[in-house]
Protein backbone atom coordinates (compact mmCIF):
# COMPACT_ATOMS: atom_id res chain seq x y z
CA UNK A 1 0.00 0.00 0.00
CA UNK A 2 1.25 3.44 -1.15
CA UNK A 3 0.67 5.37 2.05
CA UNK A 4 0.89 2.69 4.73
CA UNK A 5 3.15 3.93 7.91
CA UNK A 6 3.27 7.47 6.85
CA UNK A 7 4.82 10.32 9.15
CA UNK A 8 3.06 14.02 8.09
CA UNK A 9 4.18 16.55 9.54
CA UNK A 10 3.14 20.28 9.56
CA UNK A 11 6.13 22.81 10.25
CA UNK A 12 3.81 25.78 9.56
CA UNK A 13 5.08 26.06 6.24
CA UNK A 14 3.27 23.23 4.73
CA UNK A 15 3.03 19.45 5.17
CA UNK A 16 5.86 17.46 4.86
CA UNK A 17 5.83 13.21 4.53
CA UNK A 18 8.48 12.03 5.46
CA UNK A 19 10.88 9.41 3.79
CA UNK A 20 13.44 7.34 4.89
CA UNK A 21 15.78 7.40 1.86
CA UNK A 22 15.17 8.87 -1.84
CA UNK A 23 13.54 5.42 -2.89
CA UNK A 24 10.65 6.42 -0.60
CA UNK A 25 10.90 9.76 -1.68
CA UNK A 26 8.40 9.36 -4.72
CA UNK A 27 5.85 7.49 -2.55
CA UNK A 28 6.03 9.76 -0.04
CA UNK A 29 5.25 12.96 -2.66
CA UNK A 30 2.40 10.93 -3.97
CA UNK A 31 1.28 10.51 0.00
CA UNK A 32 1.03 14.32 0.07
CA UNK A 33 -1.02 14.50 -2.81
CA UNK A 34 -3.09 11.77 -1.86
CA UNK A 35 -3.58 13.79 1.75
CA UNK A 36 -4.23 17.26 -0.32
CA UNK A 37 -6.86 15.93 -2.56
CA UNK A 38 -8.90 13.77 0.32
CA UNK A 39 -8.76 17.24 1.92
CA UNK A 40 -10.17 18.92 -0.51
CA UNK A 41 -12.75 16.25 -1.41
CA UNK A 42 -13.66 16.56 2.14
CA UNK A 43 -14.21 19.99 2.46
CA UNK A 44 -15.98 20.48 -0.73
CA UNK A 45 -18.24 17.63 -0.07
CA UNK A 46 -19.15 19.09 3.29
CA UNK A 47 -19.45 22.91 1.64
CA UNK A 48 -21.56 21.89 -0.75
CA UNK A 49 -24.00 20.22 1.84
CA UNK A 50 -23.83 23.13 3.78
CA UNK A 51 -25.10 25.46 0.59
CA UNK A 52 -27.86 22.66 0.13
CA UNK A 53 -28.96 23.17 3.53
CA UNK A 54 -28.86 27.08 3.70
CA UNK A 55 -30.61 27.57 0.33
CA UNK A 56 -33.11 25.15 2.04
CA UNK A 57 -33.24 27.33 4.79
CA UNK A 58 -33.28 30.89 3.34
CA UNK A 59 -30.31 31.72 5.18
CA UNK A 60 -28.55 34.28 3.41
CA UNK A 61 -26.07 35.14 6.04
CA UNK A 62 -24.73 31.75 6.33
CA UNK A 63 -24.40 31.39 2.28
CA UNK A 64 -22.60 34.66 2.07
CA UNK A 65 -19.89 33.52 4.16
CA UNK A 66 -19.83 29.84 3.00
CA UNK A 67 -18.76 31.78 -0.42
CA UNK A 68 -16.17 33.25 1.26
CA UNK A 69 -14.13 29.50 2.78
CA UNK A 70 -12.30 27.72 0.02
CA UNK A 71 -12.12 23.46 -0.36
CA UNK A 72 -8.15 24.28 -0.15
CA UNK A 73 -8.03 24.92 2.96
CA UNK A 74 -7.08 22.95 6.01
CA UNK A 75 -6.43 24.65 9.15
CA UNK A 76 -9.13 22.84 11.00
CA UNK A 77 -7.28 19.30 10.03
CA UNK A 78 -4.84 17.83 12.50
CA UNK A 79 -2.03 16.47 10.33
CA UNK A 80 0.99 15.60 12.94
CA UNK A 81 1.05 12.01 13.52
CA UNK A 82 1.69 8.58 11.81
CA UNK A 83 -1.16 7.64 10.04
CA UNK A 84 -1.72 4.05 8.77
CA UNK A 85 -4.25 4.18 5.27
CA UNK A 86 -6.94 1.11 5.98
CA UNK A 87 -10.18 0.63 4.46
CA UNK A 88 -12.30 -1.01 7.29
CA UNK A 89 -15.38 -0.98 5.22
CA UNK A 90 -17.25 2.09 7.24
CA UNK A 91 -17.96 5.17 4.96
CA UNK A 92 -17.67 8.78 6.75
CA UNK A 93 -21.60 9.95 7.15
CA UNK A 94 -21.56 13.66 5.96
CA UNK A 95 -24.45 14.24 6.24
CA UNK A 96 -24.75 13.93 9.97
CA UNK A 97 -21.29 15.56 10.38
CA UNK A 98 -23.16 18.69 8.18
CA UNK A 99 -26.05 18.17 10.50
CA UNK A 100 -24.06 19.27 13.22
CA UNK A 101 -22.94 22.20 11.65
CA UNK A 102 -24.18 25.69 11.96
CA UNK A 103 -22.71 28.47 9.95
CA UNK A 104 -22.88 32.36 11.06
Amino acid sequence: MICEGVDVDYGGSGCEVEAADEVDVAPGNQCARLIANAIIYYNSAILSRLVTKYEAGGNTKALALIKKMSPAAWRHIHLNGHYTFRSDGQIIDLDAIVAGLEVG
